[in-house]
């Protein structure tokens, strides 16, 4: 009765979560509009956040709750079941490229940031500095991607952007009404999941790095897997490439940046050996397929996948 309550409230959570970045998306959104905020930067920066924000209300309640191991194997893990299982899973429905930007210019800088957050993990300690530098680099990115967007064509703009008439019947009031209900639902549903957590750790003995790697991540990472799936059976292949690397960008740039400029986090060193060993690998095996092949395949969607279960099985042991 106990396990299953505590499913019980891990599932809510989840729910909760995923509502929770939906309704703080939109209601952002229509009430920027209503006060004539139309800039697709602002647009596009603001569905960033609302499909990051399970796995960065999930990382700073763990940090706040005293559970960095759920935390950083929350990072860890969502990165890696967004390449693995999100590239792996798409791929299976059907083969997809990649545009020449997303391979010689967010794939070198994926590569590179997960080098550096890799390091910080073998030292057992993410700092201040190395917050400094994860926020300052996501600052410059989104400096760069707002020059970029600037050279576009206003009806290339337009398509970025969300589809006015969703949001046209909101007034002001229930705009602001959702958009507080969706902080309160982001807030409790993260302390449910990580509660959760927490808790199955506890009953099956199971260490807190392995749950947020798995478990924890697996949940968050869920609605940018969904997506991708979506994305690849409508033959949208730019959204199949673009949402899992700008997901994982703004996982290590903005999620690790905020989560450890709150509270440094010093872990165990050989915790995550297995697991960031496994990110850097699936990174740059996904940046070379990409960069060679320009087509990802059905063969390496299924070694993906299966990449992908044997680091669990590995990490779990």
């Amino acid at each position: 009765m106990a396990l299953f309550c505590i499913i019980l409230f891990l599932i809510i959570g989840f729910v909760l979560l995923s509502c929770g970045a939906k309704f703080f998306c939109d209601s952002t959104l229509c009430i920027l509009r209503k006060f004539n905020v139309n800039s697709a930067m602002v647009e596009i920066f603001l569905i960033s956040i609302g499909t990051a924000a399970p796995d960065l209300v999930s990382a700073i309640t763990a940090i706040l709750e005293n559970h960095p191991d759920i935390a950083i194997g929350n990072i860890v893990g969502s990165n890696f079941s967004n390449l693995a299982l999100g590239f792996g899973i798409a791929s299976l429905v059907t083969p997809f490229k990649c545009n020449k930007k997303m391979v010689w210019v967010e794939f070198p800088l994926l590569f590179s940031l997960t080098m550096f957050f890799a390091y910080c993990c073998f030292l057992g300690q993410i700092t201040r500095y190395a917050s400094a530098a994860f926020l300052a680099t996501f600052g410059i990115y989104l400096l760069f991607s707002f020059l970029t967007l600037r050279k576009k064509s206003k009806n290339a703009l337009d398509k970025t952007c969300t589809d006015e008439e969703n949001f046209s019947v909101w007034s002001i009031k229930k705009s602001s009404l959702i958009f507080i209900s969706s902080i309160v639902s982001l807030t409790i549903g993260a302390h449910f999941v990580v509660t959760s957590c927490y808790q199955i750790s506890n009953f099956f003995k199971i260490s807190e790095t392995f749950i947020g790697f798995s478990l924890l991540a697996l949940g968050t990472s869920a609605p940018e897997i969904f997506i991708v799936i979506t994305a690849a059976k409508q033959r949208q292949y730019a959204i199949c490439s673009g949402n899992i690397i700008g997901s994982n960008l703004l996982n290590l740039m903005l999620i690790t940046g905020l989560c450890t400029s709150i509270h440094p986090l010093y872990f165990a060193k050989e915790s995550f050996h297995v697991e960031t060993c496994a990110l850097i690998f699936i990174t740059l095996t996904s940046w070379y397929i990409f960069a060679t092949k320009n087509v990802f395949s059905r063969k390496c969607g299924l070694i993906f996948v299966m990449t992908y279960l044997l680091v669990v099985f590995l990490a779990h042991k």
